[in-house]
């Protein structure tokens, strides 16, 4: 069933689905699905945890909460927080990340990291930067309505939501002053 996924990642090291930890308690937050279209990747939040259970609070099948920071509140679940990553040297992937709590736009380098089995995330803003290391995580771990889903978009089955799609950006400012990417939990 989930064999296309595994051919899929077997050629590209960043694809799959990704646990992105909490940076303070090492607690899943969610968990983040890397794709490829017309040779560009992007990230999909796919599944947000609840903060105090731990158990899954929404999936993008069945989203609530909406980006507040980016104009058109898109909800969380289900939005490409990472877009636009094009292979560079080293098998590293370059394009953007948006906070979707304030809606800022900031520079993202990803690569899979063979010593730690890894995913490394860095987001930039122009000489700062902070790289969160995030976990592979089985399909067969996660809700099978979800991972059906995710392998349709995958072979573009499912259009990429419009607002963060191909090139295009959500309607925010780009590169704020002091502010670092971070990624999502659901909150009470």
């Amino acid at each position: 069933m989930f064999s296309w996924i595994s051919a899929f990642a077997a050629e590209n090291p960043i694809a799959g689905f990704w646990v992105i930890p909490d940076s303070d308690t090492g607690k899943p937050e969610s968990v983040a699905y890397f794709y490829e279209s017309g040779g560009i990747c992007a990230a999909r939040m796919v599944l947000i945890y609840d903060e105090d259970t731990g158990k899954i609070a929404e999936t993008f099948l069945a989203p609530r909460e909406r980006a507040k920071g980016i104009s058109s509140h898109p909800h969380i679940c289900g939005l490409d927080f990472i877009w636009d990553l094009k292979p560079e040297s080293g098998g590293r992937y370059a394009g953007k990340v948006v906070n979707p709590d304030s809606g800022h736009v900031f520079k993202c380098e990803v690569w899979y990291d063979a010593p730690s089995k890894k995913l490394a995330v860095r987001g930039e803003l122009l000489i700062f930067g902070q790289t969160n290391f995030w976990l592979p995580v089985s399909a067969d771990r996660l809700p099978k309505d979800v991972v059906l889903a995710a392998e349709k978009l995958s072979r573009g089955e499912v259009a990429p939501p419009p607002e963060l799609s191909g090139n295009s950006q959500p309607d925010a400012p780009e590169k704020p002053r002091g502010e670092k990417p971070r990624f999502y939990r659901a909150r009470n």
